[in-house]
Parts: structure tokens; C-alpha cells; sequence
């Protein structure tokens, strides 16, 4: 029996592990130490070859890296034991537990958690900043926005794209495999499905009201509290926190892609947020006059971002050019009961 045998054991068990373990070995480069740890004698471990692959696993788990330390000697003194009496489906389950990562992302769900739901979220009470009803030009405002323009996403992936296509209907293009799907439009029609995002927003006030690329509308939020999970005066690059794990992306994939993905969203999470926010007039303070800054937000989480209003830039009491031209032409000037 060799490293390769288990690994194409560990195929049989989860189809889409094998690829990633399989970086995981060519990344070592000198296996000796894997196979010191994984090819056991029977005496030790008892003979499924689904012990082995239960060892593999518990010793590559993780990120792909160029060196590896086995588990501690406590856990791998259990899992000898465990591996020596239990039966095949017992093993099974194991090696599917040690794939999903199960307990690091339940610690980076705590951890996420604990960051959202500490004192420092206090001066962010939905209270404490505008009320747009109450809105006037010449008056002192502060509000949490997010900047919209006309844009659209292509999907081209096939599982992605029929997702699309079948659950937004009225506000997609087909074009031959791909679909286009209108977010701008789907998002102002429909307002509440801001509330499943990982929304980038911006905190605007009368003094320093630039928005991201200078987009010349959005919405106005109530944002609860322990929604915000970070805030600074500059760009704090989103995305990529905002597009894991997202629900289109998810569709057609197996438990154990589906897993992964889960978990890197939530791994990030708990790295995006802030242990202790700054405030918002801290915030302002440091948003230059000539940029923008960034708050990320959880559109669910103890509760549900709300829209409250719709804004549209204009100057000496005009609209934009680009308003009127491709960047606002599907919006309309709305107000939305808080």
C-alpha cells in the first residue's frame, strides 16, 4: 500500500477532495513524514485502508502550504485508538467531519460572533444617525449608504448561469450559454434582497458626501448595530469577502464543495471584522475630501438591513449628466417607508 492507493481511496469516499489532497502531496514534495504518519500496520490502526485515509486527511487538513506538522500527540493518540475498533461507516463519518473542517469554522462562527456583538457597535445605532424623511439640503446629515450604477453580471458557468436564469426572471438576458442578469434593476425593484448580501457601503455626511467612483445614486440604510463588521476612511477591498459562498455560485455543487466554501466565507469573516470599530466620526475624520471610505455590513444577521430612501446627487439643485445618461437611467426618484 502506498500514498497514491490511499488517495485514490479517498476519491471513492468524496469525488472532489481527491484534487485538492492531490495539490496537497505535490506541494510537500518529500512525503516521508506523511508516510511515517499514514501507512500504519495493521496492529496500530486495524486494517480499513479508510484509516489511512482518516490519517491522510487529519494530517494535510488545511490550506495548500509547502510544510506540514502532524496533529498533536493527544489528538493523534485518540484517533489511533478510535481508527483501531471502529468500522468502516464509522470511519467514513470521521474522514467527512475532518473534510468539512468542522470545528475550525464553528471557532471562526464564535469568533465572528463575539467581534460583531462587543461595545464598540454602540455608536453605530441606526438612532444615532438621519432620518431621511427629515432630510434638507442645508441641514447637517449623516447617513449609511450604498452607491448603485447601471451594471449587469455575466455568468458563464453553467450551474451559476441556470440559477440566474430560473430565479431572476424579468431581469436577465440569455446570449446562447451565457446569461446576463441586470443587478442594479433587480436590486431596486426588489430592495429587501439586499438583505442577503455582504454589502459595501459608504458613510456620507453634509461635509464629505463623495461615494465610490463617484456613483450618483444609491440607497439610504438603517443598518442595525451589530451589522457593521468594519469601517475605515478608505477602501478596504470587499470583494472578495462579499462574492464566497455566494447561493448562485453554490448551485449544482457537491456537499463538500459547497462545505468549502462555507468555511472560507466564514474564515473570512472572522478576519474582516473588526474587534474594536471605530466610530463614525472617526470614520469621517479620517474619509479625505477628494475620497471615499468603506463600511461592510451584513444585510442578516441579529436582524435585517432595511432601505429607507433612495438618494440622487445633484448640484446647484440639478441632477448629474450621468444621472440622466446610462449610469441613472433605470432609476427613478423613490422614497421608501423605513
Amino acid at each position: 500500500m502506498n500514498i497514491q492507493n490511499v488517495l485514490d481511496e479517498l476519491g471513492k469516499i468524496e469525488r472532489d477532495a481527491k484534487p485538492t489532497y492531490s495539490m496537497h502531496i505535490e506541494a510537500m514534495g518529500d512525503i516521508s513524514e506523511l508516510n511515517k504518519y499514514v501507512l500504519l500496520d495493521d496492529e496500530v490502526i486495524g486494517p480499513h485502508i479508510e484509516a489511512r485515509v482518516c490519517l491522510m486527511v487529519a494530517f494535510l487538513r488545511g490550506p495548500v502550504r509547502m510544510a506540514y506538522d502532524p496533529p498533536p500527540n493527544l489528538t493523534t493518540i485518540n484517533l489511533k485508538s478510535f481508527l483501531k475498533t471502529a468500522s468502516t461507516v464509522q470511519i467514513k463519518g470521521k474522514i467527512k467531519d475532518l473534510l468539512s473542517v468542522a470545528e475550525d469554522s464553528r471557532q471562526a462562527a464564535a469568533l465572528a460572533y463575539q467581534k460583531l456583538m462587543n461595545r464598540s457597535r454602540d455608536a453605530w445605532n441606526p438612532d444615532n444617525f438621519s432620518n431621511p424623511k427629515e432630510h434638507q439640503p442645508n441641514n447637517p446629515y449623516q447617513y449609511i449608504i450604498t452607491a448603485l450604477r447601471s451594471s449587469s453580471v455575466l455568468f458563464t458557468e453553467k450551474s451559476a448561469a441556470e440559477f440566474i436564469r430560473d430565479n431572476r426572471v424579468g431581469f436577465v438576458s440569455v446570449r446562447g450559454n451565457e446569461v446576463a442578469f441586470d443587478t442594479t434593476r433587480y436590486l431596486l425593484s426588489t430592495p429587501n434582497a439586499i438583505t442577503t448580501e455582504v454589502i459595501s457601503c459608504s458613510l456620507i455626511s453634509n461635509l464629505k458626501c463623495r461615494t465610490y467612483m463617484d456613483m450618483c445614486f444609491g440607497l439610504v440604510l438603517r443598518v442595525p448595530k451589530n451589522h457593521v463588521c468594519a469601517a475605515s476612511g478608505r477602501d478596504m477591498m470587499a470583494a472578495s469577502f462579499q462574492n464566497t459562498a455566494r447561493v448562485e455560485t453554490l448551485h449544482g455543487s457537491s456537499d463538500y464543495k459547497r462545505t468549502l466554501a462555507i468555511n472560507d466565507f466564514l474564515d473570512q469573516a472572522a478576519g474582516k471584522i473588526a474587534d474594536n470599530l471605530s466610530t463614525p466620526e472617526m470614520v469621517l475624520g479620517e474619509t479625505s475630501t477628494s475620497g471615499h471610505n468603506e463600511v461592510i455590513v451584513l444585510g442578516t444577521f441579529t436582524g435585517q438591513v432595511t432601505v429607507t430612501a433612495m438618494f440622487v446627487k445633484t448640484s446647484g439643485g440639478k441632477l448629474w449628466q450621468k444621472f440622466l445618461g446610462s449610469e441613472g437611467r433605470i432609476a427613478s426618484v423613490v422614497h421608501r417607508e423605513a
